[in-house]
């Protein structure tokens, strides 16, 4: 009944993330000993993985996971007309596919520690949605760049160069995920120089300009001594 209440409104392109403790009357202690996380979204990848990934850094236990694809029907405003559950029949105008991920963890009873993985599955809802928003995009860059690297390639050794374009030729035939993508200007020289963010280049999870995905031990980075190395070379 709680998600269905949920569900009765959700316009397109928004998600909702609820962590809450039941407190319905049931025989036994089961609804006393768990915590239910409750997603509804658009429907898209990487969401089960994302939310099932964060519960295990969190160091949670899972002991229920249920994820139904729903058929829903809304107005402009995202408030439902009708669920046709597993509709298969002539699509309709607004009728989308749904998420729905519903979640029991080991009890947790402290009201900060809730909404603390509230904070966090929401933050983590996010990132798939700029990731799968920019997938297109992240794709018709690589391909760019391997055309340019084919069509005006820079003076590096031939050797070099091919092996960079297989390597990219290799990422676009679907054997690497595109989650994020930047652009970096290298100033300074091999010796001193540092990476520097282009500004308006980042797409997926590296559109936020903060979002640092190397590291020196616990630092964040841009630079690493492995990177400084190969530029040198």
């Amino acid at each position: 009944r709680e998600a269905w209440k949920d569900m009765a409104s959700h316009p397109v392109g928004t998600h909702r993330v609820n962590v809450f403790n039941p407190a319905f009357r049931a025989d036994g202690v089961r609804a006393t000993d768990v915590t239910v996380v409750e997603v509804v979204n658009d429907n898209m990848p990487f969401l089960v993985d994302s939310v099932m990934a964060e519960l295990q850094d969190s160091g949670l236990e899972v002991r229920l996971v249920l994820h139904p694809i729903l058929m829903v029907e809304r107005d402009e405003d995202g408030k439902m007309i009708a669920c046709h559950g597993k509709f298969t029949g002539a699509e309709k105008k607004n009728v989308r596919k749904e998420s729905l991920i519903h979640i029991h963890v080991a009890r947790i009873d402290a009201e900060i520690e809730r909404s603390g993985l509230m904070e966090r599955m929401d933050g983590v809802m996010n990132d798939v949605r700029r990731a799968v928003t920019d997938w297109t995009d992240m794709r018709g860059r690589l391909q760019r760049a391997i055309s340019t690297y084919k069509e005006s390639p820079p003076p590096f050794a031939a050797d070099d160069l091919a092996e960079a374009v297989q390597f990219l030729e290799w990422m676009e035939a679907d054997n690497f995920i595109l989650l994020g993508m930047r652009e970096y200007h290298f100033e300074g020289g091999a010796q001193r120089g540092e990476l520097s963010h282009k500004e308006g280049t980042g797409l997926g999870l590296l559109k936020d300009p903060d979002v640092r995905v190397l590291r020196r031990g616990s630092e964040f980075v841009v630079m690493t001594p492995e990177i400084r190395e190969f530029l040198m070379k």
